[in-house]
């Protein structure tokens, strides 16, 4: 991948993030790239939807990565971890950018890049609740507790970004972590305890 390419797949997924599929315009993304106007459709000849659609694909890169970063830990880490990516996120970038998946999903892309958000979706829900299996949760529970450990995030970062603080995120957090942890034989005969 040559520097141009890689800056303009980047700087997609930083406009995608931040401001989501519309504003990613071709002269916006060469423009944050800091690439020739030329240089686009010599390595996009497909022009937005190709960078885009690149776009995606790294996020699913990083996201494996990241992912593969949590394996072997227990559960309340593996969901702690999550959160932690989306927290630093948000105070790298003093709270501008979100998720260029959801930039993706809520503007107005085409079917194409809407399954495509879909699959990348998927595979970050799929890599959670492996990682959840392999920490002693049951495989049906693991699937839906992992959807909403996502689902979870990706609200409370548009939360923090509204209100421009890290608290939603630290109330997900909280919640998940709770629903992750096995209850203790103390608090097993809780009869207030929601996880018995």
């Amino acid at each position: 991948m040559t520097d141009a390419r890689t800056r303009m797949i980047t700087a997609t997924t930083r406009v995608l993030a931040q401001r989501g599929y519309e504003a990613a315009s071709l002269s916006t993304i060469i423009e944050a790239a800091d690439a020739p106007r030329g240089s686009v459709y010599h390595h996009f000849p497909g022009g937005k939807d190709e960078i885009v659609r690149a776009a995606v694909h790294l996020q699913v890169q990083q996201a494996a990565t990241i992912l593969e970063t949590l394996r072997g830990r227990p559960p309340a880490e593996v969901i702690a971890g999550f959160v932690d990516m989306w927290r630093t996120l948000l105070a790298h970038t003093d709270f501008a950018l979100g998720c260029s998946l959801v930039g993706l999903t809520v503007s107005g892309s085409s079917a194409d890049l809407q399954a495509e958000a879909a699959a990348a979706f998927a595979v970050w829900t799929d890599g959670l609740a492996t990682l959840l299996v392999d920490g002693g949760i049951p495989a049906a529970r693991a699937a839906d507790l992992a959807t909403t450990v996502l689902a979870s995030c990706e609200g409370a970062v548009v939360l923090c970004r509204a209100r421009r603080t890290l608290a939603p995120l630290a109330t997900v957090e909280a919640f998940l972590v709770d629903a992750a942890t096995p209850p203790t034989s103390e608090n097993a005969i809780d009869e207030g305890n929601p996880r018995q």
